[in-house]
């Protein structure tokens, strides 16, 4: 269901399909029509504070940020600034960073978690637009509550958000690292850890991926 979902929310953010097309679709995978429909997008909203994971190049994990929270079956991601002050000092503060639309995961031994690509990759930078601007509702749960990752229990109003922030990146190009497979190193991470030191280990994400 994951994946149909992403491809409907794809047609969708594009002027919608027709009801005969859903049922040709839902044909195909061998499920009931209106269960298209009743699907939504899993969306990992997360803060961080820091640059540098995801990489220029779209690995989510090349210096194993987030950890086992990359595990988790979302569709898309989306990385957003925290409010504090190294999110500050890093000028990323209040902003959505980072898109990524439709993973592929691979596991790389020593991490906490997969290492990821995607389909689609869109990186702002240090110049990402406001994500209160963008999802009041949605920032006000993350700064509001402190919340540091949200993926299940989205508001509809919350989902909607998020879905507008995704159409962003629906023309956006995939992970540089798609398709390579090159050795790597697991640096030290900027993220704070519990009581893990990092080694050299193998995977799929240069530093430059």
């Amino acid at each position: 269901m994951g994946e149909l979902g992403l491809w409907f929310w794809k047609l969708r953010s594009i002027g919608g399909i027709g009801l005969t097309y859903l049922r040709r679709l839902a044909s195909h995978r061998q499920i009931q029509p209106f269960s298209v429909l009743s699907h939504r997008m899993n969306i990992l909203v997360y803060k961080r504070t820091h640059t540098g994971d995801p990489s220029p190049g779209g690995c989510f994990g090349v210096h194993d940020c987030m950890g086992a929270i990359r595990d988790r079956g979302f569709d898309a991601v989306i990385g957003v600034g925290g409010m504090g002050l190294e999110a500050m000092a890093n000028g990323i503060a209040g902003q959505v960073n980072w898109i990524g639309i439709g993973p592929h995961k691979t596991h790389a031994h020593g991490k906490r978690g997969p290492e990821v690509t995607f389909d689609h990759f869109l990186d702002f930078g240090d110049g990402g637009p406001s994500f209160e601007q963008m999802a009041p509702a949605l920032a006000k749960r993350m700064y509001g509550h402190n919340v540091r990752s949200v993926m299940q229990g989205l508001t509809e109003v919350e989902q909607g958000e998020a879905e507008r922030i995704l159409a962003m990146a629906k023309n956006a190009p995939p992970s540089a690292a798609r398709g390579k497979a090159v050795q790597t190193r697991v640096t030290r991470s900027r993220c704070k850890r519990r009581s893990r030191k990092s080694s050299n280990e193998s995977g799929n994400c240069s530093e430059r991926c």
